[in-house]
């Protein structure tokens, strides 16, 4: 079972790094797919996984950061999804404390508004988008 479950988890990593190329890393870590993308790639990949038929991201658990004072890029910014039909995924980018991470109403968890958390300033798009 747990060399079926390899098996899957490396199709997935060669699909996304098919379909996805500005995708910086893709890994599992236990059950949980981490991607990591540049922040001006976020919003795609945020709607990608939410709107993609067969992967079907639709809960936003959590909007979380991490200082580390010592990079350049020293705030590391996760957005954790669940799927109703696949187990979590973690997509993580990084910025500095200068530039303001774009953020979405892709789900209906994320408050509108301008946010500054720990430093990391969150500008969200007023686009609209798909339900």
């Amino acid at each position: 079972m747990k060399n079926l479950k390899k098996f899957h988890q490396r199709r997935v990593i060669k699909y996304l790094n098919q379909v996805l190329p500005i995708l910086l890393s893709c890994g599992f870590d236990k059950q949980t797919l981490v991607i990591r993308v540049q922040p001006k790639d976020l919003l795609f990949i945020l709607s990608f996984f939410k709107n993609h038929s067969s992967l079907q991201y639709k809960v936003l658990t959590a909007i979380s950061g991490v200082d580390f004072p010592c990079r350049k890029k020293r705030f590391e910014v996760v957005y954790d999804l669940l799927s109703v039909r696949f187990n979590s995924l973690r997509i993580k980018t990084f910025v500095d404390e200068i530039t303001p991470l774009i953020s979405s109403f892709l789900f209906s968890a994320v408050q509108r508004g301008g946010n500054v958390k720990f430093g990391i300033f969150l500008e969200f798009s007023l686009k609209k988008t798909m339900k």
